[in-house]
């Protein structure tokens, strides 16, 4: 089986902030993982440089063994709903799993959720 997600060496600074330092994962397909830690330990920016959205400092974050800007088909081949801000007070709890299912409503091989249940009362 091989790796759907591979981040190696991945390292992020803003200004003189080391948010992310070396960070190394490999995630075989067909898994289902999850980053897990305190807030301000980097899982969202580690998400971001994994979907394309920010560069990394250092090192190299592939899906399929391809950055997400070299994908041929992003957007059939990763889904993503990343954390806003939380909670919205003008959306009701339907409205807001509404927003990840159309996540899931192309069935992609990747599916990328940043704090899926933030803000809901579990």
């Amino acid at each position: 089986m091989s790796d759907i997600l591979r981040v190696i060496d991945l390292s992020k600074r803003f200004r003189k902030a080391l948010i992310l330092d070396r960070m190394n994962m490999a995630v075989p397909e067909g898994s289902v993982f999850a980053l897990v830690g305190p807030n301000g330990a980097g899982k969202t920016t580690t998400l971001r440089m994994l979907l394309g959205l920010i560069t990394p400092s250092n090192g190299t974050a592939t899906i399929g063994g391809r950055r997400y800007a070299n994908l041929s088909e992003p957007a059939r081949e990763v889904e993503a709903v990343l954390e806003g801000s939380g909670f919205h007070p003008g959306r009701t709890a339907r409205d807001h799993r509404r927003i990840l299912a159309v996540a899931l409503l192309g069935d992609p091989p990747v599916l990328v959720l940043d704090e899926p249940a933030n803000g809901l009362d579990p």
